[in-house]
Protein backbone atom coordinates (compact mmCIF):
# COMPACT_ATOMS: atom_id res chain seq x y z
CA UNK A 1 0.00 0.00 0.00
CA UNK A 2 1.62 3.51 -0.91
CA UNK A 3 2.28 6.20 1.56
CA UNK A 4 -0.69 8.22 0.04
CA UNK A 5 -3.05 5.42 0.21
CA UNK A 6 -2.32 4.64 3.74
CA UNK A 7 -2.85 7.81 4.96
CA UNK A 8 -6.01 8.31 3.02
CA UNK A 9 -7.55 5.47 4.88
CA UNK A 10 -5.64 6.27 8.47
CA UNK A 11 -7.47 9.42 8.06
CA UNK A 12 -11.23 8.23 7.74
CA UNK A 13 -11.46 8.16 11.58
CA UNK A 14 -8.47 9.40 13.02
CA UNK A 15 -9.59 12.87 13.00
CA UNK A 16 -12.89 11.92 14.81
CA UNK A 17 -10.85 10.00 17.21
CA UNK A 18 -8.30 12.68 18.27
CA UNK A 19 -11.42 15.21 18.20
CA UNK A 20 -13.20 12.77 20.80
CA UNK A 21 -10.43 12.42 23.00
CA UNK A 22 -9.54 16.28 23.27
CA UNK A 23 -12.88 16.73 23.96
CA UNK A 24 -12.60 15.40 27.18
CA UNK A 25 -9.38 17.06 28.45
CA UNK A 26 -9.40 20.67 29.84
CA UNK A 27 -7.24 22.74 27.05
CA UNK A 28 -7.43 25.85 29.34
CA UNK A 29 -9.68 28.23 26.85
CA UNK A 30 -8.38 26.66 23.82
CA UNK A 31 -11.08 25.37 21.18
CA UNK A 32 -9.93 23.18 18.28
CA UNK A 33 -11.39 24.61 15.36
CA UNK A 34 -10.09 21.98 12.20
CA UNK A 35 -7.66 19.27 12.46
CA UNK A 36 -5.98 17.79 9.56
CA UNK A 37 -4.22 14.29 9.94
CA UNK A 38 -3.89 13.18 5.70
CA UNK A 39 -0.01 13.31 6.07
CA UNK A 40 3.07 12.71 8.30
CA UNK A 41 2.49 16.76 9.16
CA UNK A 42 -1.02 17.86 11.22
CA UNK A 43 -2.78 21.17 10.28
CA UNK A 44 -4.59 22.19 13.18
CA UNK A 45 -6.78 25.51 13.72
CA UNK A 46 -7.50 26.29 17.37
CA UNK A 47 -9.33 29.47 18.58
CA UNK A 48 -8.32 31.44 22.22
CA UNK A 49 -10.07 34.28 23.04
CA UNK A 50 -11.12 36.00 19.88
CA UNK A 51 -7.60 35.08 18.54
CA UNK A 52 -7.30 31.91 15.75
CA UNK A 53 -4.02 30.11 15.47
CA UNK A 54 -3.18 28.11 12.49
CA UNK A 55 0.17 26.03 12.62
CA UNK A 56 1.22 22.85 11.87
CA UNK A 57 2.70 19.98 13.09
CA UNK A 58 5.74 18.51 11.72
CA UNK A 59 7.18 15.71 14.98
CA UNK A 60 6.78 16.05 18.44
CA UNK A 61 9.07 18.87 18.78
CA UNK A 62 8.55 20.92 15.45
CA UNK A 63 5.79 23.40 15.32
CA UNK A 64 5.31 25.85 12.64
CA UNK A 65 3.10 28.96 13.11
CA UNK A 66 0.94 29.74 9.42
CA UNK A 67 -1.54 32.50 10.74
CA UNK A 68 -3.21 34.52 12.94
CA UNK A 69 -6.86 35.88 12.52
CA UNK A 70 -8.04 38.57 14.58
CA UNK A 71 -10.91 40.65 14.03
CA UNK A 72 -11.08 39.81 10.60
CA UNK A 73 -7.62 40.46 9.59
CA UNK A 74 -5.14 37.67 8.77
CA UNK A 75 -1.50 38.00 9.69
CA UNK A 76 1.63 36.21 8.37
CA UNK A 77 4.41 38.26 9.60
CA UNK A 78 6.50 36.24 11.68
CA UNK A 79 7.55 38.91 14.15
CA UNK A 80 4.03 38.41 14.94
CA UNK A 81 3.06 34.96 14.45
CA UNK A 82 6.38 34.49 17.17
CA UNK A 83 4.30 35.54 19.81
CA UNK A 84 2.16 32.76 19.28
CA UNK A 85 5.08 30.54 20.07
CA UNK A 86 4.29 29.48 23.60
CA UNK A 87 0.24 28.43 22.97
CA UNK A 88 1.02 26.39 19.86
CA UNK A 89 3.60 24.58 21.83
CA UNK A 90 0.94 23.90 24.45
CA UNK A 91 -1.52 22.68 21.77
CA UNK A 92 0.85 20.53 19.62
CA UNK A 93 2.12 18.72 22.73
CA UNK A 94 -1.34 17.48 23.82
CA UNK A 95 -2.55 16.84 20.79
CA UNK A 96 0.59 15.13 19.20
CA UNK A 97 0.61 11.85 21.44
CA UNK A 98 -2.96 11.31 20.94
CA UNK A 99 -2.84 11.14 17.22
CA UNK A 100 -0.14 8.86 17.38
CA UNK A 101 -1.61 6.48 19.72
CA UNK A 102 -5.00 6.52 17.34
CA UNK A 103 -2.71 6.26 14.23
CA UNK A 104 -0.57 3.24 15.71
CA UNK A 105 -3.61 1.17 16.49
CA UNK A 106 -5.31 2.15 12.91
CA UNK A 107 -1.75 0.94 11.33
CA UNK A 108 -1.99 -2.11 13.35
CA UNK A 109 -5.57 -2.95 11.54
CA UNK A 110 -3.98 -1.98 8.34
CA UNK A 111 -1.08 -4.57 8.54
CA UNK A 112 -3.83 -7.06 10.13
CA UNK A 113 -5.96 -6.72 7.23
CA UNK A 114 -3.01 -6.68 4.79
CA UNK A 115 -1.36 -10.10 6.18
CA UNK A 116 -5.27 -11.65 6.42
CA UNK A 117 -5.91 -10.35 2.49
CA UNK A 118 -2.51 -12.17 1.66
CA UNK A 119 -3.48 -15.89 1.33
CA UNK A 120 -6.60 -14.69 -0.80
CA UNK A 121 -4.14 -12.55 -2.91
CA UNK A 122 -1.94 -16.02 -3.59
CA UNK A 123 -4.63 -18.41 -4.58
CA UNK A 124 -6.00 -15.57 -7.67
CA UNK A 125 -8.53 -13.73 -6.10
CA UNK A 126 -8.98 -10.12 -7.27
CA UNK A 127 -7.14 -7.00 -5.50
CA UNK A 128 -10.81 -5.87 -4.82
CA UNK A 129 -10.99 -8.85 -2.37
CA UNK A 130 -8.03 -6.55 -0.39
CA UNK A 131 -9.66 -3.18 -1.10
CA UNK A 132 -12.70 -4.43 0.55
CA UNK A 133 -11.32 -5.98 3.42
CA UNK A 134 -8.84 -3.35 4.26
CA UNK A 135 -11.38 -0.61 5.13
CA UNK A 136 -13.73 -3.38 6.69
CA UNK A 137 -11.14 -4.76 9.05
CA UNK A 138 -10.22 -0.52 9.98
CA UNK A 139 -13.95 0.52 10.62
CA UNK A 140 -14.86 -2.08 12.97
CA UNK A 141 -11.30 -1.20 14.84
CA UNK A 142 -13.20 2.65 14.78
CA UNK A 143 -16.26 1.17 16.01
CA UNK A 144 -14.65 -0.23 19.36
CA UNK A 145 -12.35 2.22 19.65
CA UNK A 146 -15.57 4.57 19.55
CA UNK A 147 -17.64 2.37 21.54
CA UNK A 148 -15.12 2.38 24.01
CA UNK A 149 -15.18 6.32 24.40
CA UNK A 150 -18.70 5.88 24.21
CA UNK A 151 -18.67 4.13 27.73
CA UNK A 152 -16.17 6.40 28.94
CA UNK A 153 -18.55 9.51 28.05
CA UNK A 154 -21.46 7.86 29.69
CA UNK A 155 -19.56 7.17 32.82
CA UNK A 156 -18.92 10.59 33.11
CA UNK A 157 -22.37 11.82 32.81
CA UNK A 158 -23.59 9.63 35.27
CA UNK A 159 -20.74 10.80 37.79
CA UNK A 160 -21.77 14.41 36.61
CA UNK A 161 -25.52 13.49 37.50
CA UNK A 162 -24.52 11.87 41.12
CA UNK A 163 -22.62 14.99 42.01
CA UNK A 164 -25.45 17.41 40.65
CA UNK A 165 -27.68 14.92 42.98
CA UNK A 166 -25.58 15.28 46.05
CA UNK A 167 -25.55 19.19 45.43
CA UNK A 168 -29.01 19.44 45.46
CA UNK A 169 -29.97 17.47 48.38
CA UNK A 170 -27.00 19.65 50.03
CA UNK A 171 -28.86 22.55 49.43
CA UNK A 172 -32.48 21.81 50.17
CA UNK A 173 -30.75 19.89 53.72
CA UNK A 174 -28.95 23.46 54.42
CA UNK A 175 -32.29 25.83 53.75
CA UNK A 176 -33.98 23.37 55.73
CA UNK A 177 -31.77 23.95 58.29
CA UNK A 178 -31.42 27.81 57.97
CA UNK A 179 -35.34 28.03 58.19
CA UNK A 180 -35.45 25.84 61.42
CA UNK A 181 -32.26 27.86 63.07
CA UNK A 182 -33.49 31.55 61.96
CA UNK A 183 -37.05 30.17 63.87
CA UNK A 184 -34.82 29.37 66.59
CA UNK A 185 -33.75 32.78 67.14
CA UNK A 186 -36.51 34.40 66.14
CA UNK A 187 -37.80 32.62 69.11
CA UNK A 188 -35.32 33.33 71.08
CA UNK A 189 -35.19 37.16 70.11
CA UNK A 190 -39.29 36.86 71.38
CA UNK A 191 -38.43 35.89 74.50
CA UNK A 192 -36.23 38.25 75.10
CA UNK A 193 -38.37 41.04 73.98
CA UNK A 194 -41.28 39.80 76.56
CA UNK A 195 -39.06 39.60 79.20
CA UNK A 196 -37.35 43.12 78.39
CA UNK A 197 -41.10 44.17 78.17
CA UNK A 198 -41.89 42.53 81.66
CA UNK A 199 -38.63 44.00 83.45
CA UNK A 200 -39.90 47.62 81.99
CA UNK A 201 -43.65 47.25 82.89
CA UNK A 202 -42.22 46.26 86.72
CA UNK A 203 -40.44 49.31 87.02
CA UNK A 204 -42.91 51.73 85.71
CA UNK A 205 -45.33 49.99 87.99
CA UNK A 206 -42.79 49.87 90.77
CA UNK A 207 -41.48 53.86 90.17
CA UNK A 208 -45.89 54.81 90.21
CA UNK A 209 -45.76 52.89 93.56
CA UNK A 210 -42.83 54.98 94.96
CA UNK A 211 -44.29 58.55 93.69
CA UNK A 212 -47.49 57.77 95.13
CA UNK A 213 -46.17 56.79 98.44
CA UNK A 214 -44.50 59.84 98.09
CA UNK A 215 -47.08 62.43 97.57
CA UNK A 216 -49.27 60.58 100.01
CA UNK A 217 -46.25 61.10 102.46
CA UNK A 218 -45.78 64.78 101.83
CA UNK A 219 -49.46 65.19 102.26
CA UNK A 220 -49.38 63.58 105.92
CA UNK A 221 -46.61 66.05 106.20
CA UNK A 222 -48.40 68.86 105.50
CA UNK A 223 -51.75 68.29 106.70
CA UNK A 224 -51.18 66.05 109.55
CA UNK A 225 -53.21 63.30 110.81
CA UNK A 226 -55.82 66.29 112.44
CA UNK A 227 -57.37 67.39 108.86
CA UNK A 228 -60.59 66.92 107.63
CA UNK A 229 -61.73 67.83 104.61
Amino acid sequence: MSEIIKYEVLDMGLEELVLADLESIDLKGVKILNLSCATEETNVSFEISDTIIDFIAKNEEDFTVTSLTRNGQTYTNEEILSKCDGWVNYVGKIINPIIKKHRDELEKAVITAEETAEPIQAIGEETSVTEVDVPRAIIEHINEIENEASEKEEQQEEKVEIADKVENESIQEAEARGHKEGYKVARMKNVQDIKKLKKKYRFILFFTIIVLLGIFAAIWILVGPGFVF
